[in-house]
């Protein structure tokens, strides 16, 4: 365990000195030391006092709750949907270009506790706002014709938003521990024209 120290506010709002433990398999760093020899220092100064809630048993950080906030402030990747040419044509077959990633990858970096790694994956979730079903999870990426396969059929002439949703998952390694954050969702929509084709009789 190592013992650390940080500025915080009590129920009035006024400053004091809250301490806490961490469990972590190497010593602190040189910075480290000096930002909390900073903390005790100014606290001595300032006549400041232990927080009210540190009266009973000292607050431990443990590896979760420093790697989940972490988790979800990362920016994940956004699809870039497309539908090529720029419209559709009733009756036939709209190919869905996702033109995104399905893996994500944050780290080492440094935390109270050492390094962090992740490494988030998703899947792809298509509405094509017809009111048809959303369709996934895919766990590939939506192609041009003629190879790709998010691909779909609209009956009726209109302007639809088609929104792709990507579904994401963490996996987090800190301080010899490790765990999971699901739940994170990117997305991104795109306005699209469907036609239709009427045949021409030439005398």
């Amino acid at each position: 365990m190592i013992t650390r120290y940080a500025l915080s506010h009590d129920p009035d709002g006024e400053y004091c000195l809250r301490k806490m433990t961490t469990r972590r398999d190497t010593p602190m760093t040189e910075e480290e030391h000096l930002a909390n020899g900073e903390a005790v220092r100014f606290a001595n100064i300032a006549g400041l006092g232990r927080c009210p809630d540190d009266e009973g048993p000292i607050r431990e950080v443990t590896p979760a709750q420093i790697a989940e906030p972490f988790v979800r402030s990362i920016p994940m990747p956004v699809p870039r949907p497309r539908i090529p040419p720029g419209h559709a044509i009733t009756g036939l077959p709209a190919y869905l270009e996702t033109r995104g990633t399905l893996s994500h990858r944050v780290g080492p970096e440094p935390t109270e506790l050492g390094p962090i790694e992740v490494h988030a994956t998703g899947a792809y979730y298509v509405d094509w706002g017809d009111g048809s079903p959303e369709e996934g999870p895919f766990s590939f990426e939506g192609e041009a014709y003629p190879t790709g396969r998010m691909v779909h059929t609209y009956r009726d002439t209109g302007t639809y938003t088609v929104t792709v949703r990507v579904a994401w998952s963490a996996d987090w390694r800190l301080g010899g521990d490790s765990g999971t954050v699901p739940g994170l969702r990117t997305e991104a929509s795109i306005p699209l024209e469907v036609r239709q084709l009427q045949a021409v009789r030439l005398r």
